[in-house]
């Protein structure tokens, strides 16, 4: 089975439910994600816990180019994971039911986990979907509204009943970082 990487929009889809946090010049500064850790860039965790002045001062606002391409640099581990289950489960996948894993990956390397075993073990239907949406990401999660939201897209795009269409301030950046 040859490799698959993330899709393009399948990026996209990433960074607008990653989300970002600007400066009045645009650029990207660190912040608190919705969990209240402290991160920069699109979703990049920088540490469990909220952000500290040290991490202010230890990354620097950045350009969307930037961020792209720190975002591209961290995806490879996350598709070679996807891949390698992927082998180790004997599964094929689309690309968009990769591009959908991919970003359950990113989020939740526990949930992606539970996803797949899901695949590998031939479960399907309301339970797939249960697993998918809801399962995924542990029960102090299951109350976000952003969380269940995010893998109902994430669901639907799996099961190619979904699309990639997003909303995002950063599209038009993506043939200058690398992306056409």
């Amino acid at each position: 089975m040859e490799a698959l990487i993330l899709s393009a929009p399948g990026k996209v889809l990433l960074a607008t439910n990653e989300g970002v946090k600007t400066n009045k010049h645009g650029l990207l500064i660190a912040y608190n994600d919705s969990e209240g850790h402290a991160t920069k860039g699109i979703g990049k965790l920088l540490h469990r816990g909220e952000l500290t002045t040290k991490d202010l001062a230890e990354n620097p606002p950045q350009t969307v180019a930037e961020a792209w391409r720190d975002l591209s640099d961290e995806l490879k581990e996350f598709e070679r994971i996807v891949n390698q289950r992927c082998i180790n489960y004997d599964l094929k996948l689309s690309q968009k039911q990769f591009d959908a894993l991919v970003n359950v990956t990113f989020n939740s390397p526990r949930g992606a986990l539970i996803i797949m075993k899901a695949l590998r073990d031939n479960i399907t239907g309301a339970e797939f979907a249960d697993i998918f949406i809801t399962k995924s990401f542990g029960a102090s999660l299951v109350s976000s509204p952003g969380l269940i939201s995010r893998r109902k897209s994430e669901y639907a795009l799996y099961m190619e009943r979904g699309s990639y269409a997003v909303a995002s301030t950063y599209t038009n950046d993506l043939p200058e970082a690398g992306f056409a």
